[in-house]
C-alpha cells in the first residue's frame, strides 16, 4: 500500500508540474535553429521534398495518441516538431488503426515512415526495415495487482501481454494473456484479470494517471530498457542521414523541454472520492505538497538563474548526460575533463592498444608527450581541446592516434560541454572511438565522386545501381542508348538483356560473370571494391567496337547500402592499336606467324591448361634451304620462307599453334589429338601440301620430326629436343618426310 500510494502522489505531483508549464515550446518563437551540419546536398533536398509523411500506431500514449479531437499528440509528435524547427522538413500524419496495417501502409505509398518503435518490436515484426538513431530511451517498469503482497516468486501467475509484442524470457507461455493495448494490460492487471505485466515507464505512468489505478503496484526492473527510433522500409538516403543529424544534435535541455510538451496533455480522471479512498487522512498532506510543489515551480521559473539552483541542474545534467552518451554510442569510450585544468579521468577501459591512462592531469599534454596522436593529426587535436575551451558545442574531431605496437588507426572524438552558472565552459564529456573504416569509406566515396566529375561523359554510359535494393538510381552519358533505358527489371535481368543484344558472343560469359549482383556484394564485403572488363560491344550495323565496362562498389555514406558506379568506356581505338603492337610483338617480322618466344609461351600455357590430353609437337624445315639462297639468292629465300609459313597456316586448324623458331625452322603444336593414326595423317597431309615448285623453278620439300605430349615428354624443352632428334632421323634418311620419335634415336638420330 505505501508503494501504491507513492506512486499515485509521483503522478499527481507531476500532473502539477504539467500544468505549470502546458505551453513550452521545443524552441522559442523567432529563434534561430542550430546549426546540424546539413551539407548543402541535403539542403537541397529539404528545399525540394519538404513534406514527409509519419505512420503514427495510437495507443501507446504518451508517446503517441489521438487525442479527444482525433489530433495526433505526445512526446514523439512534439519531438518532430522539434526536428521540423532545425530542418524545414514539414511533418504529416497517417494513422494506423492497428499493427496489422503498418506495413501495408508503408508499402503503398501512404506513409514514409514509422514515427515510434523500440528496437526489439522492430527486430521482431519487421526485420527488413532500417532504423534511425534512438531518439528516446526509457527504463522497464513492473505493475502488479496490489493483492499479490510480496513480488519475489511471479511463478505461476498471469502475465498479461499485448498481441505482436514479446513475451520476457521465463514466463511461461501457459500463463500468458494478450490484449490489444498496453491500455487494456494494465486495466486488466489493476481489475484482477491478470496478476502482472511490463512497460516502458512513460506509458505505465501516464496510463495508471488517466484511469486511476489505485489497486496497482509499480516498481522498477532488471529488465532491459526500451529505446526509441524511427524506422522506414525504403528512402532517400539523404532524408536518412537529415533525420539522423537532427537526432544527434538533440540535448539534455532540448530532451527535458520535449517531454514536458509531450506529456502535458495528461488529465488524470482520479475522482475526489477515490483520492480520499486512496490516502484518508493524507490527503490533506498531499494537497499540501501538490500546492506547495505549484509554488516552488513559479519561482523556478522567475528565478531560473539562481545559484544554488543552476549548481544543482548542473550536476543532475553531469550525470544524465555521461550516461545519454555512453547509452548512445554504443561501444564508445568516454572521459570526462575539467576544461579549466586539463585534468581528465576515463570511464570503462581504453582500446588495448592505445597507451591512455584512467586518470590524467592534463590530458591534452599527456597524450601528446606519451606519442599517443600522430603528428599529422597534431594541430587538429590541439585545435579540438582550443574550441572546446572557447565554449563551442558539440565539438567533433578526427585524430590520427599511434598504437602501442606501432600501428595507426583514426578514432573519431565528439566533446558536449557543460556550463557554469556565468555561462563558462566547465566540464567537457568526450567520447571516442574507432573510426579508421568509416573515414575510409567516406573518402573513397569522395574519391570516386571526383572521378565521377573528370569523366568524359561524350564517349561513356554511367549507370548508379544501388545493389542492397537492387535499384538503378539513374543513367547519363552519350553512351547510353534508348533501349538501355527502356529495359526493366532488377540488375541480374538489365545484364542478361544487355548480354545477348550488345555483347559480342565470344565475350558474352566473361561480361555476365563480371556483372553478377551477389559475387559483387561478395567481393565488395570481401575487400574488393574495383572490377574491369574489356569486351567488344555488338552495333547496329553488326560490326563490333572495343568498350571497357568498370564496376566501382561505393559504400553509401551515413546508410548501409553499397553502391555500385557501372561505366562503358568506348576504347576502340587505343585497343585495337594495342592489339596491334601486341600482335606485331608476337610475331615473326617477315613470316606473320609467331615469333619463337611467343610460341613456347602459347605451348606451355596449353600443357598447364589441358594435363591430360594428348598433344602434338612437329619440329620442321625446308630442305636443302642453304642450296635455294646460294642458288636464287636470299630475296628467293625469304620469298620461300613467307609462302611455307602461309601454306601452313591454310593447313592447320584455327586454334593449331604456328611458329618460326629458326631460319627455315619451323614449330607446329597440334591440341588434343585423338591417336597416332590421326597424327600421320596430319602429319602426311603437311608433307604433300608443302611439297611444290615456287615460281616454276625452285623446288620446296619438308622434314618433320614428331614428338607427343606428355608420352614423349611432359615439358617443352623435352619434346623440343625429342622431336629434333625425329627430325634429324628424317633428314638422314631420304628427307621430304615425317617420322615420329623413338628412344634409340638419341644415339642415333643425327649420326
Amino acid at each position: 500500500m505505501k508503494t501504491k500510494k507513492s506512486i499515485l502522489c509521483l503522478i499527481l505531483c507531476l500532473c502539477a508540474m504539467f500544468a505549470v508549464f502546458p505551453a513550452t515550446a521545443a524552441a522559442e518563437v523567432g529563434t534561430v535553429a542550430p546549426d546540424i551540419g546539413l551539407t548543402q546536398e541535403e539542403k537541397a533536398y529539404i528545399q525540394a521534398h519538404p513534406e514527409v509523411h509519419l505512420l503514427i500506431i495510437p495507443g501507446i500514449e504518451p508517446l503517441e495518441y489521438l487525442d479527444a479531437d482525433g489530433v495526433p499528440a505526445g512526446i514523439t509528435v512534439a519531438m518532430h516538431e522539434h526536428f521540423a524547427w532545425l530542418t524545414g522538413l514539414r511533418f504529416s500524419y497517417v494513422t494506423a488503426k492497428q499493427a496489422d496495417e503498418v506495413r501495408s501502409l508503408i508499402e503503398k505509398g501512404d506513409a514514409d515512415i514509422i514515427s515510434c518503435l523500440s528496437y526489439p518490436y522492430t527486430e521482431t515484426l519487421f526485420p527488413d526495415f532500417t532504423c534511425t538513431e534512438p531518439f528516446l530511451h526509457c527504463n522497464t517498469v513492473l505493475f502488479a495487482n496490489d493483492s499479490l503482497g510480496e513480488l519475489d516468486d511471479l511463478n505461476g501467475r498471469i502475465f498479461a501481454a499485448t498481441r505482436g509484442g514479446t513475451v520476457p524470457e521465463g514466463v511461461d507461455p501457459e500463463n500468458v494473456k494478450y490484449y490489444n493495448t498496453r491500455n487494456e494490460t494494465i486495466l486488466a492487471v489493476h481489475n484482477g484479470e491478470a496478476d502482472y505485466g511490463y512497460g516502458n515507464e512513460f506509458s505505465v505512468s501516464f496510463y495508471v494517471a488517466q484511469e486511476g489505478m489505485h489497486n496497482l503496484i509499480v516498481i522498477p526492473t532488471r529488465q532491459e530498457g526500451r529505446s526509441y527510433c524511427m524506422a522506414y522500409q525504403s528512402i532517400d538516403p539523404l532524408l536518412a542521414s537529415i533525420l539522423n543529424k537532427a537526432i544527434q544534435s538533440l540535448t539534455e535541455e532540448d530532451m527535458r523541454t520535449i517531454l514536458l510538451r509531450g506529456v502535458a496533455s495528461v488529465q488524470p480522471s482520479l475522482t475526489v472520492n477515490e483520492v480520499v479512498q486512496a490516502f484518508g487522512d493524507e490527503i490533506t498532506v498531499l494537497l499540501a505538497s501538490v500546492l506547495a510543489l505549484f509554488a516552488l515551480f513559479i519561482t523556478l521559473w522567475q528565478r531560473a538563474k539562481t545559484r544554488s539552483l543552476q549548481r544543482e541542474a548542473e550536476n543532475a545534467h553531469l550525470l544524465s548526460e555521461q550516461f545519454r552518451i555512453v547509452a548512445k554510442q554504443s561501444g564508445r569510450n568516454v572521459f570526462r575533463c575539467d576544461v579549466k585544468t586539463g585534468a581528465a579521468s576515463q570511464s570503462g577501459e581504453s582500446p588495448a592498444l592505445l597507451a591512455i591512462p584512467q586518470t590524467c592531469e592534463n590530458v591534452e599534454d599527456t597524450l601528446i608527450r606519451s606519442g599517443v596522436i600522430a603528428p599529422e593529426s597534431m594541430a587538429a587535436y590541439k585545435s579540438f581541446f582550443r574550441r572546446i575551451r572557447s565554449g563551442e558545442s558539440p565539438v567533433t574531431a578526427d585524430i590520427l592516434m599511434q598504437q602501442t605496437d606501432g600501428t595507426r588507426r583514426w578514432f573519431r572524438h565528439i566533446a558536449t560541454t557543460l556550463f557554469d552558472e556565468a555561462g563558462k565552459p566547465e566540464t567537457a564529456i568526450i567520447s571516442y572511438c574507432d573510426y579508421t573504416e568509416q573515414r575510409e569509406q567516406a573518402m573513397a566515396y569522395e574519391k570516386w565522386r571526383q572521378e565521377l566529375e573528370d569523366t568524359p561523359f561524350e564517349d561513356t554510359a554511367l549507370y548508379e545501381w544501388n545493389l542492397t535494393r537492387d535499384a538503378c538510381d539513374g543513367a547519363r552519358g552519350a553512351l547510353v542508348t534508348a533501349y538501355d533505358e527502356a529495359i526493366a527489371g532488377k540488375f541480374d535481368a538489365r545484364t542478361k538483356a544487355f548480354v545477348e543484344k550488345w555483347v559480342y558472343k565470344d565475350d558474352q560469359v566473361a561480361f555476365a560473370n563480371l556483372m553478377d549482383r551477389k559475387r559483387l556484394l561478395g567481393r565488395y564485403f570481401s575487400g574488393e571494391n574495383r572490377d574491369t572488363l574489356e569486351y567488344r560491344y555488338v552495333m547496329e550495323d553488326g560490326s563490333n567496337r572495343w568498350r571497357r565496362i568498370t564496376v566501382q562498389l561505393v559504400h553509401y555514406p551515413d546508410s548501409q547500402d553499397i553502391k555500385a558506379y557501372v561505366t562503358h568506356q568506348d576504347i576502340d581505338e587505343e585497343k585495337r592499336e594495342e592489339l596491334s603492337l601486341l600482335a606485331q610483338a608476337q610475331q615473326d617480322s617477315l613470316t606473320g606467324v609467331l615469333n619463337r618466344e611467343t610460341f613456347v609461351t602459347r605451348v606451355k600455357a596449353l600443357f598447364t591448361r589441358a594435363p591430360a590430353a594428348n598433344h602434338v609437337v612437329m619440329l620442321m624445315d625446308i630442305d636443302d634451304f642453304k642450296h635455294i639462297n646460294d642458288e636464287f639468292g636470299h630475296a628467293t629465300g625469304d620469298m620461300a620462307l613467307i609462302d611455307f609459313a602461309a601454306q601452313l597456316q591454310r593447313t592447320l586448324r584455327a586454334d593449331d599453334i604456328i611458329g618460326r623458331v629458326g631460319g627455315d625452322e619451323f614449330m607446329v603444336c597440334l591440341p588434343n589429338m585423338t591417336s597416332d593414326g590421326v597424327i600421320r595423317r596430319k602429319a602426311q597431309l603437311l608433307c604433300t601440301a608443302l611439297h611444290k615448285t615456287l615460281e616454276g623453278r625452285v623446288p620446296i620439300n619438308v622434314s618433320i620430326g614428331v614428338a607427343v605430349y606428355p608420352r614423349d615428354g611432359e615439358s617443352f624443352e623435352t619434346l623440343y629436343r625429342n622431336a629434333d632428334c625425329a627430325l634429324y632421323y628424317t633428314k638422314n634418311h631420304g628427307k621430304n618426310n615425317y617420322n615420329f620419335y623413338k628412344d634409340w634415336m638419341k644415339e642415333n638420330g643425327k649420326a
